[in-house]
């Protein structure tokens, strides 16, 4: 892999890295006077025995690949968001999504730091708002899109490219988002050969997707497709099993999860964590949102960072978070669950004005701040961490390639996922080919034997040639939009994880569905063509015919597919498209005499496909078969 930065998101780390701007923050001084003065009083409170118990021993190295093992440390974090109320329409689309408008921004993140170390689980807790989400945002590199970053990031001391940090890292994604037609099996092996080193054989990628079906324990549902409409699918426990079988095929150093627990019963939920606390003990970094575990779950944590209003009010060992708590005078009942007391006393209370939840908040920084917990950490964060770390480095990413497979294996492998998930859809297949058959015999028996001597007048058989282009184009065009729209979660999360190019994802994906749009409309055109009549028993004329109908079609397809990504969804990209339409069927030659259009808009029929198609229908009737003195191109001027 290159050392490109991957995707296009607000970049943050080394060249692209999340540097302090003192002049867009004027607070950076003041802070970093704070941490002198804590840090120094670290040293005069702090004791070695504190500070093991404290921090774990970290790990020199991942167990399974002797990987580096990695601290992760963020430093003087400020992030804010546009206002919602004042982001502009277009700004809502997906193809205008950029970073920095020009709307009012909230501070969402007030320059908070803090360490995810090797070998430990570290859960971020918050009530809802209190920024752990945008947090993780930041440390995974996605989904930043508007937000505007200020501050540092290093893992092992090093600001690192956006691509050599995802090269190390992994997220599992609260929402579970998988083809749903492939089998458990199938998508790890999927993963595997186009995430997997290009230094590992085919043997040994399958020998590491058995470990992970074992390590995970998928095994019954190995052969089970993951949920595919109408058929049997895996559960819920078995879909985050699935995610995090899928990122933890590479041995990544540093794995990030999103709520890993949410939509869980207590049993599948503990038994996510144990899979979790396995992967520390290999030397992985662990890092995880999660909103309200069990007491059991909440035992289970290795470090705990709580967040409300946007600061970090506590970061240390679970059970110490209760005492910081009663330091504060917000004592524990013994027999509450302590996740829920923590989050109970940073919430805003029923009838609770936003003072009275601010002065309480601030109690609880207040009595953290002040305690040797949180000077240990701050003169970890600044200091011995990031220096113990530097001397190792991040080598292990910088000579890596951008995508762990080549183009050609990307474009196999997503052909053959879509080829299967195609196959394995019979309903949509049915509905599309009766959809096709139905509207041909309507067409047909409108205009039935109109190519009759008797019967046949220009206007009527033109009519019926443009109606053929036009039943291709818009046959399968919302069909297709809805479709593709609905695989768009799970391209954008593998595409952004760099896991195959964009091209190869589309060529693969249109040679999969090629044979149903060729078929579809040679269907239509047998139909139509010899209910119609129009061209007597001209073989020549058919093909002519049939072909201009497939590429009708697939263009079509490609102009769905075009409006699904650049609007992202159905409903905007649904209600666009209409507005595309509409000038392509217009200037297509039939509605209107292209001679008499206004110059201002005359230009607009060289971007009609409908016109192109339109012409070679006419020519392929009136001109090509002993009508020379009759053209295609009289009928459209």
């Amino acid at each position: 892999m290159s050392q490109e930065g991957g995707g296009t998101q607000t970049p943050l780390l080394h060249d692209e890295s999340l540097s302090t701007k003192t002049a867009r923050n004027p607070r950076s001084n003041i802070f970093h006077s704070e941490r002198t003065d804590m840090s120094d009083k670290s040293k005069k409170m702090g004791t070695a025995e504190e500070t093991t118990m404290i921090v774990p021993d970290m790990p020199e190295t991942c167990a399974l690949t002797g990987k580096s093992a990695k601290v992760l440390v963020w430093k003087d974090l400020v992030v804010s968001v546009p206002i919602k109320g004042e982001q502009k329409f277009f700004d809502r689309i997906q193809f205008w999504k950029k970073h920095g408008s020009g709307a009012t921004r909230k501070e969402v993140l007030h320059q908070i730091s803090g360490v995810a170390e090797p070998g430990e689980i570290l859960a971020i807790m918050g009530a809802s708002g209190a920024g752990k989400t945008t947090l993780l945002n930041v440390l995974t590199q996605r989904n930043l899109n508007s937000l505007q970053i200020d501050g540092e990031v290093t893992v092992n001391g090093e600001q690192l490219t956006v691509g050599e940090f995802q090269r190390m890292s992994s997220y599992v994604q609260q929402s579970d988002i998988f083809m749903g037609a492939v089998t458990v099996r199938e998508h790890l092996i999927f993963s595997a050969r186009l995430r997997m080193s290009r230094r590992f054989t085919d043997a040994q990628k399958i020998a590491r997707v058995n470990e992970v079906i074992t390590q995970m324990n998928l095994v019954k549902c190995q052969n089970t497709q993951i949920g595919q409409r109408h058929e049997k699918s895996i559960s819920l426990g078995e879909k985050k099993r699935l995610a995090f079988g899928c990122e933890v095929l590479t041995d990544p150093s540093i794995l990030f999860c999103d709520e890993p627990t949410s939509g869980l019963d207590a049993f599948m939920a503990k038994q996510v964590i144990k899979a979790l606390e396995e992967l520390a003990k290999q030397g992985k970094t662990i890092v995880l949102t999660i909103h309200q575990p069990s007491s059991q779950i909440f035992d289970m944590f290795d470090k705990l960072c709580l967040m409300a209003l946007g600061q970090i009010v506590f970061l240390g060992p679970p059970k110490k978070a209760t005492g910081i708590f009663k330091q504060a005078g917000y004592g524990i009942n013994g027999r509450d669950n302590p996740a829920e007391f923590c989050i109970e006393k940073l919430a805003l209370h029923e009838g609770e004005t936003d003072d009275d939840r601010k002065e309480r908040v601030d109690k609880i920084k207040k009595s953290y701040d002040n305690s040797r917990m949180a000077s240990l950490y701050i003169e970890r964060i600044y200091g011995s961490v990031s220096e113990r770390r530097k001397e190792m480095g991040n080598k292990d990413v910088r000579v890596s390639r951008k995508y762990a497979a080549n183009w050609f294996k990307q474009v196999l492998w997503l052909f053959v996922r879509s080829f299967r998930a195609t196959l394995r859809d019979p309903l949509l297949l049915k509905v599309r080919l009766a959809q096709t058959i139905l509207t041909a015999i309507a067409v047909g028996i409108v205009y039935l034997r109109v190519g009759d001597p008797e019967r046949e007048t220009i206007l009527t058989v033109n009519g019926f040639l443009f109606n053929c282009v036009r039943d291709n184009f818009i046959l399968l065009i919302f069909p297709c939009l809805t479709v593709f729209a609905d695989e768009m979660p799970v391209f954008l999360r593998e595409n952004h994880g760099n896991i195959y190019r964009t091209d190869a994802y589309f060529i693969g994906k249109n040679l999969a569905e090629i044979p149903q749009y060729i078929i579809l409309p040679i269907i239509y055109s047998i139909i139509v063509f010899f209910m119609a009549g129009i061209h007597g028993d001209e073989i020549g004329q058919f093909f002519i015919f049939m072909f201009v109908n497939v590429i009708v079609t697939n263009l079509a397809v490609s102009v769905a597919y075009a409006a699904a990504c650049i609007f992202g969804t159905v409903a905007i990209a649904s209600q666009i498209l209409p507005i595309i339409i509409w000038p392509i069927m217009c200037f297509g030659g039939f509605f209107v005499n292209l001679k008499r259009i206004s110059p201002a808009l005359n230009w607009l029929k060289h971007l009609s496909f409908h016109r192109y198609a339109f012409e070679i229908q006419m020519i392929n009737k009136w001109e090509i078969h002993g009508n020379e003195n009759i053209t295609g191109w009289l009928f459209l001027i």
